[in-house]
């Protein structure tokens, strides 16, 4: 992670990501609470008491990862009418092998516009060109999969 051009905004014809302010507090906070039902079993952060305390938390964590290297956290926004649709980052590194995770959601009355995949290339792009990462993994996990298929046949 030596090349470092710190860029701390991208963005396409979809999305814009950029690092998290403080300004983006309240914008978080009401995301995630639209999105309690959608994302509980897959992000236990996003549970139904969810607090602005803790989003206040997240979004001040964001400095310190960014500065330390150990998180890039991305606020992600709608790139025409600037709101505010999610998250996107990449985290837990290794540095032996140059490679992150990346991970991402999307408010659940976004869902279904391409939000998530502009975002994650978008974050991808920053790990391999600002970062020079290798290689970049997704967490699949199965019981998302069952359940996106359950929906799909409702």
């Amino acid at each position: 992670m030596e090349n470092q051009k710190v860029r701390t905004e991208l963005s396409n014809n979809v999305v814009k990501i950029r690092r998290y302010y403080a300004d983006d507090i309240p914008l978080l906070f009401e995301a995630a609470r639209e999105s309690t039902s959608e994302m509980l079993d897959w992000l236990s952060w996003c549970h139904p008491n969810y607090t602005v305390e803790e989003s206040r938390s997240f979004v001040l964590s964001c400095e310190t990862a960014w500065k330390q290297k150990t998180q890039f956290a991305f606020a992600v926004f709608d790139a025409n009418s600037n709101l505010f649709l999610g998250g996107v980052g990449l985290n837990q590194f290794n540095r032996n092998h140059n490679f992150a995770n990346l991970g991402y959601w999307v408010r659940s009355s976004q869902t279904g516009r391409g939000v998530a995949t502009a975002a994650a290339i978008l974050a991808a792009q920053y790990g391999f060109e600002d970062l020079g990462l290798y290689r970049i993994g997704f967490r699949i996990f199965i019981f998302g999969v069952l359940r996106v298929n359950s929906d799909r046949r409702k």
